[in-house]
């Protein structure tokens, strides 16, 4: 193998036929393998891009909502093994929501813990 390869080298001969034709496949589908991995990473780029958009623009409503437009509520929540039924924690989080009626009645938009001993 490594004489047949040094003899390649030092040989004036040109390539075969059939090895510039798997060079041309080779280089083809690494093209090919390239081209597609850009469109995947330009679309997780953008797919990554609008869900961050969302997160930040729905912070930003969490972080003005005002005051009085807030109502306050509790949500219960248990924490437990389903596997045993063993209860870890259980208790309720006191919780202030803006609600937008236009959508539904039960739509929350938007909430925020709620410290009732503080008042905010």
């Amino acid at each position: 193998m490594k004489n047949s390869i040094l003899k390649k080298l030092k040989g004036r001969a040109g390539e075969s036929l059939a090895e510039t034709l798997i060079a041309v496949l080779v280089i083809a589908v690494a093209s090919m393998l390239l081209a597609s991995m850009i469109t995947a990473t330009t679309s997780i780029v953008k797919r990554s891009q609008s869900s961050m958009e969302k997160y930040y623009n729905q912070s930003s409503k969490l972080e003005t909502l005002s005051d009085t437009n807030l109502k306050t509520a509790s949500i219960s929540i248990t924490v437990s093994d389903m596997s045993d039924s063993n209860t870890y924690w259980s208790g309720s989080i006191p919780v202030q929501y803006e609600q937008n009626d236009e959508l539904s009645r039960h739509t929350v938009i938007a909430y925020r813990i709620y410290d009732s001993s503080t008042g905010g």
